[in-house]
């Protein structure tokens, strides 16, 4: 888990506690928004996550491209270094 991880759930559930402790409001309402909290983080998890993934493809289909064209001007360099030295 990274730290901004680790910190944002530590925030998360540090704030639900001290929420529940000092909570004006009935039980019923209060669970009301901790299912909306949970919802809401629910949601934030799943958007960051399509976007990691989204990003890691893109950085991926980079990669591979950079070392096709790589691989490609390895391969031209030998074959022009043949033809110098035969």
């Amino acid at each position: 888990m990274t730290g901004r991880t680790f910190s944002f759930i530590s925030g998360l559930t540090l704030g639900a506690t001290v929420m529940l402790l000092y909570a004006p409001k009935k039980g019923v309402e209060t669970r009301a928004v901790l299912a909306k909290g949970a919802t809401d983080t629910q949601r934030y998890i799943q958007r960051r996550t399509t976007q990691v993934r989204k990003t890691v493809r893109n950085v991926a289909r980079k990669g591979r491209k950079a070392y096709r064209t790589t691989a490609s001007g390895i391969a031209y360099a030998l074959e022009q270094g043949r033809r110098v030295l035969a």
